[in-house]
């Protein structure tokens, strides 16, 4: 349940505190006082999309709070708990919601003080709330949403719908699959012989990853292998050779310090030095074999080129490195031995496909059958609501359509047919009713589904729109009877509605300082009876208005509290 939104610096609203009750919660107001305005911060605190109008001073941020009590709204609690954003399910029991709008656009939500993202507050705001206002009215009257109201009265249908879903991702699969290698029927014996030639060169080669990088290193070497021997050469005569080598002095300076290696110094440079006559043993030894290395065969710098040419051939053909190549083959190889083997894997996957199709079949079958139930249900559950609202010659329907393809969620479409007058035929809802139809059908759908959904709390704005009359006064009663053991947020024009309320807000505008701001006040039992009044007679409203208004209170009291 909602139990209180925090407005501040919103479209002409400077600051406001509204504190909701169970039951029906009504605001009224002159056209343009802003009423709409609460509907509209509640939804930006919701997730709602940001609107450049919405900011009232640009130097200052806009902040919209909501406060909820889940205490008996499981759903909402989990989703918490399952996002970390409660310690317990004792923590989870109440729900702060902030969003935060900067002058500059940028936008920050907050669950309890903690910051989170626009996709985890979408989905869970539909266990909070469920919202139907003036510019989307017509949104529950899609039709693809009408599967779903069956659904809701089709009992526990999880494990068939997953099952449905999970196989016609399956069946989706399998058959592109299948389509694939048909496709590729016509052309498999071309292109294998491409594939063959392509694979077949490639293999010529030998490829080695690094070889290249290797070729053109030994390449170097053997150019410069004269350079490199003489080098070799007289390193090795100035470590090991003649008077004064490197490897002669050190002898005799390990023999020097072993002689004097009773003292602690002279004893400590032994190891050393003996290590750095074996670092040029070893180094002796990396000389010799360099050295003998260069001693190439006549030819070979002639081949070296000959195979970085043939690289370089093939890498302008297939790919930037000798790895690219490599890679290329790899997947000329796999493309291959599919086209080889495309009529059996055609032959499995035909199998699949049967396998599948028959699991969805006994799934779906289950749920179409679980779904007519569900259907007649739904139908007789809301014509009985239609008929308590002045539409006594209605004719309403659910009409699920079969069809023998696999759909996303099982064989069945539904559409609604619906005729209000003797003498009509049957036609789709959508497309004939008129406004007061509309608004009447669409409540009795709500109270309806508000049994199955169990979403706390219902807003309306101006579901009255186009009625009146004795229509209006049942829609007012049915509105009553639907706030019993849930909350209701009720925006209207309509003092029938409003004489229902349990808690009231009057939404009004002052001009102060020649600025335009929007003032909400919970009225009295008093100032609800003057509400009521100018609602029945505009400002200068007769003392006839002031004591219907009192009759219209006292008798909706009795209606609710008998």
């Amino acid at each position: 349940m909602l139990q209180e939104i925090y407005i501040n610096n919103f479209v002409l609203i400077d600051e406001a505190r509204i504190a909701f009750n169970e039951g029906l919660n009504v605001l009224t107001g002159e056209t343009g006082a802003g009423k709409s305005i609460v509907v509209d911060a509640l939804g930006l605190v919701l997730g709602d999309r940001m609107k450049n109008e919405y900011i009232r001073d640009e130097r200052h941020k806009l902040l919209t709070e909501a406060v909820f009590d889940l205490k008996f709204n499981p759903e909402a609690r989990n989703l918490l708990l399952e996002n970390g954003l409660a310690e317990d399910d004792g923590d989870a029991e109440t729900l702060v919601i902030t969003r935060e709008i900067q002058s500059g656009g940028k936008s920050i939500s907050r669950i309890n003080g903690r910051i989170i993202n626009a996709s985890l507050l979408r989905s869970l705001s539909p266990f909070l709330i469920d919202m139907h206002l003036q510019n989307a009215r017509h949104n529950i009257l899609k039709p693809s949403n009408y599967l779903d109201y069956v659904d809701s009265f089709a009992g526990d249908i999880k494990e068939e719908r997953s099952g449905i879903a999970r196989l016609y991702q399956e069946i989706s699969t399998i058959r592109d699959s299948i389509d694939r290698i048909r496709s590729q029927q016509h052309q498999r014996a071309e292109r294998l012989d491409f594939l063959e030639y392509q694979i077949k060169e490639l293999e010529a080669l030998g490829l080695n990853a690094g070889e290249e990088e290797e070729l053109q290193e030994k390449r170097e070497r053997v150019r410069d292998a004269a350079l490199y021997s003489d080098s070799c050469r007289k390193l090795y005569n100035l470590i090991y050779s003649g008077d004064g080598c490197a490897y002669g002095q050190l002898y005799d300076a390990i023999n020097l310090a072993s002689r004097l290696e009773r003292d602690p110094f002279f004893h400590s440079l032994l190891e050393p030095l003996n290590g750095i006559y074996f670092s040029l043993e070893e180094l002796g030894g990396k000389l010799a074999r360099f050295k003998q290395s260069l001693d190439f065969e006549p030819g070979t710098l002639d081949r070296i080129e000959e195979r970085l040419f043939e690289l370089s051939r093939i890498r302008k053909k297939y790919g930037r490195t000798v790895e690219d190549l490599i890679e290329y083959h790899r997947e000329a190889v796999k493309e291959r031995n599919e086209l080889v083997n495309s009529e059996e894997r055609e032959v499995e996957y035909e199998k699949q496909l049967a396998n599948s199709l028959q699991e969805y079949d006994s799934y779906a079958k289950l749920l179409g059958t679980k779904r007519a139930q569900a259907a007649g249900q739904l139908k007789k559950m809301v014509h009985q609501e239609l008929s308590g609202m002045n539409m006594p010659h209605l004719r309403f329907e659910v009409e699920l359509k079969s069809s023998s393809m696999p759909g996303p969620g099982g064989y069945e479409s539904v559409e609604f047919l619906f005729s209000a007058n003797p003498g009509e035929e049957l036609h789709p809802l959508h497309k004939i009713a008129s406004g007061g139809e509309l608004s009447r059908f669409i409540l009795a759908l709500k109270k309806v589904l508000a049994e199955a959904y169990l979403v706390p709390t219902m807003v309306f704005d101006e579901i009255d729109s186009g009625m009146g009359g004795s229509a209006l006064q049942t829609m007012a009663l049915k509105l009553a009877e639907l706030a019993q053991g849930r909350q209701l947020i009720v925006i209207t024009h309509a003092p029938q509605i409003a004489s229902y309320a349990n808690t009231h807000y009057l939404i009004d505008k002052q001009v102060k300082n020649n600025r335009t701001s929007t003032i909400i006040s919970c009225l009295e039992k008093n100032e609800r009876a003057k509400e009521l009044a100018r609602m029945l007679g505009g400002e200068d409203y007769s003392e006839l208005a002031m004591q219907t208004s009192w009759e219209m209170i006292d008798k909706a009291a009795r209606v609710i509290y008998d």
